[in-house]
């Protein structure tokens, strides 16, 4: 007999490896998610929301040509990032160049008499 809460199941392996790899990614013990898994199904009497789509095991696995395809996405994204920080630190020196020529024409700031 094992202790008291302890839990054995057999899921099958692909699908129990998914989860913990999910689990881990997300910085969570798998048994603790399982657990609130529990507590959700005994509080609402055994629903399972309908509407929530259950992948399969094998869909949970990333296929090389959309982690590809999402590399380059977020490839593609710093690229643009980076592009807009350039012109954001081209428009900022333009303003501070306007700002300083003004002052100096009005007399202001550091050009004050």
């Amino acid at each position: 007999m094992g202790r008291a809460g302890a839990f054995s199941a057999n899921f099958a392996p692909e699908t129990l490896n998914a989860f913990r790899t999910l689990c881990k990614s997300k910085g969570e013990q798998y048994t603790k998610v399982l657990e609130r898994f529990a507590e959700i199904y005994v509080a609402t009497d055994g629903a399972i929301p309908s509407e929530v789509p259950v992948p399969s095991a094998s869909a949970a696995k990333r296929s090389p040509t959309a982690v590809a395809a999402a590399n380059g996405d977020l490839t593609d994204r710093v690229e643009r990032l980076e592009r807009s920080d350039g012109e954001t630190v081209e428009t900022f020196e333009d303003i501070f160049s306007r700002i300083e020529k003004i002052e100096k024409h009005l007399g202001l700031g550091r050009h004050a008499n």
